[in-house]
């Protein structure tokens, strides 16, 4: 989870009341948010990742103003007409396809805002924004630069300036060598032609994108200016979002805001005030929660969640605020609805059948395997399931089979589900293969198959993987080590001849058994070389039916 850290007069003062430290604490717990920390004025607390908009005091002090009936209902956040214009050219959209940007004037930039403005802005980038992958964005005193903006891209070394926190003018590649956010950024532009850069009509840049901004633009606190905020990004979506959690803050601290005309590679004019409409029903709320409420009952509990809200016949009619992204569908407007009610005013009963709480048999016997590992002297590890063909077949030196593939993978390391343990555990090695040695490791987890029998057209099995690496390692060991855990396992077996890719040819061997199938033996040369490893390894591998 995320954290916030605000001071609780920043709190009051947006409240309009004077709580203590207890009671903002007791507050937030009962709206989902648990206190990480109180310590003099200041408060951390832990923000679920479905509420973005809790990243910041005034997203909190809205909920709180709205749940302890100081406020409650729909706010209204208006936003002018534009008067500032943005050029947006084909070379930007190629590397960040969408954006949105604002005006905020009149913001005063006191030491305590200033501090949380940027807090919420970081926030935003490292949760919703992957690290600045998906969507980053920028603040700019506008009294410092010249509209119309160009958001366009440049080659590495074709354009200079001064980056935040820095007195030397820079190029576009020496940033990312030299600036701290530049080598902490620079694998997402790495590998790009041109970089997508903001500039204003005297050519002065605004920012490299998503690295940092220029030190031109940089706000000051003990200031009251203008503002010129944007977002950007690869979803459409998320830049909505954000761009409407930002104006809502700058909003809630008095600014005046105003739209901004977008127009060449994207035209339109940003940012629009969503408007999203959802029902519920008393039905619903009966069946998901135990309780029953009237329509207006349920309509009174979601305006104390901050919703507009309209009560009919069996129904609700809410509309959503704008800085809240995570209502999707009618369960969520339930759930709201069951905060608004309260926890405490639900009443405990006993359940209508009695259940006896057990252990899921398949992760009893995967415990007793780990523990016949770690008896065996073996570590026991825990790797991702989701891996990659290149790594999954090719550095095995194996045949591609049928697997699950994801249908739209955020990166290329993840584009497939394991049908083995196998290369993971070698993937292991290869990431400690400056550790000391003998190394010993050894997973029990999951693989998926495909499985046409199967609703989904998949199943998940758990099986058994150990390697062991080290100047001996060889077939005797890793045969003893099967031999050891089938015996203890009382399963009856045979072993026939391997001919499995990625072994040595004839220091293999395959198991077979009613109960028990799979593989072990001496890892051949090249798959070892395809991993990076330089010392010897055996391997079994295991599944059990």
């Amino acid at each position: 989870m995320a954290t916030v850290e605000f001071t609780l007069s920043d709190l009051n003062g947006l409240l309009g009341e004077k709580l203590t430290a207890q009671q903002a604490a007791d507050a937030c717990a009962l709206l989902g948010i648990p206190l990480e920390k109180a310590e003099g004025d200041a408060l951390v607390l832990e923000i679920n990742p479905n509420r973005p908009d809790w990243l910041c005091v005034e997203g909190i002090a809205r909920s709180l103003s709205s749940f302890l009936s100081l406020k409650t209902g729909l706010r209204n956040y208006p936003i002018a007409g534009p008067r500032v214009e943005v050029t947006v050219e084909p070379s930007f959209v190629k590397a960040r396809p969408y954006a949105s940007a604002f005006v905020a004037r009149n913001v005063k930039l006191t030491d305590q805002f200033l501090a949380d403005m940027m807090q919420l802005q970081e926030k935003l980038c490292d949760t919703l924004g992957r690290r600045r992958r998906k969507i980053s964005m920028g603040a700019y005193d506008l009294s410092k630069l010249m509209p119309p903006f160009t958001y366009t891209a440049r080659e590495p070394r074709e354009l200079s300036f001064v980056p935040l926190e820095m007195t030397e003018s820079l190029t576009l590649e020496q940033i990312l060598e030299k600036h701290p956010k530049g080598r902490m950024y620079a694998p997402i532009l790495r590998g790009m032609p041109a970089y997508p850069v903001i500039m204003d009509a005297r050519k002065e840049v605004l920012c490299l994108i998503p690295v940092t901004n220029g030190e031109s633009s940089k706000l000051e606190a003990g200031t009251t200016c203008d503002l010129f905020i944007e977002v950007n990004g690869t979803s459409k979506a998320s830049v909505d979002d954000c761009i409407a959690i930002l104006y809502a803050q700058l909003i809630d601290r008095g600014a005046t805001v105003e739209q901004v005309t977008f127009k060449g590679a994207i035209s339109q004019v940003e940012p629009t005030a969503r408007k999203r409409q959802f029902k519920v029903t008393a039905e619903a709320v009966r069946k998901l929660l135990g309780v029953t409420l009237t329509p207006a009952e349920i309509a009174a509990n979601l305006e104390k969640m901050g919703f507009g809200a309209k009560a009919e016949a069996s129904t609700v009619t809410a509309t959503v605020p704008v800085y809240r992204n995570d209502i999707m569908a009618e369960c969520d407007l339930v759930e709201d609805a069951g905060i608004g009610f309260g926890y405490q005013n639900f009443a405990g009963r006993e359940p209508p059948f009695a259940t006896i709480g057990a252990k899921n048999p398949v992760e009893a016997f995967a415990d007793r395997l780990r523990e016949l590992l770690t008896g065996l002297g073996f570590q026991d590890c825990v790797t991702f399931t989701l891996t990659n063909e290149a790594t999954h077949y090719g550095r095995m030196n194996a045949p591609q089979s049928a697997h699950v593939e994801i249908g739209n993978p955020l990166t290329t390391e993840t584009t497939m589900v394991r049908t083995d343990l196998l290369p993971s555990m070698l993937s292991v090695l290869e990431a400690n293969k400056d550790q000391k040695y003998p190394q010993r490791l050894s997973e029990v987890g999951d693989v998926v198959a495909i499985d046409k029998s199967s609703s989904q057209g998949c199943s998940t099995r758990k099986r058994l993987c150990a390697v062991i690496a080290s100047k001996n390692a060889g077939l005797s060991e890793v045969k003893s080590a099967t031999e050891a855990l089938l015996k203890e396992l009382g399963f009856a077996y045979s072993l026939d001849a391997a001919g499995e890719p990625f072994y040595i040819p004839t220091r293999s061997a395959r198991v077979v058994g009613a109960k028990v199938n799979g593989h072990f033996g001496e890892v051949h040369p090249q798959v070892l070389e395809n991993f990076n490893l330089s010392m010897p390894v055996a391997a079994l591998e295991l599944w059990f039916d």
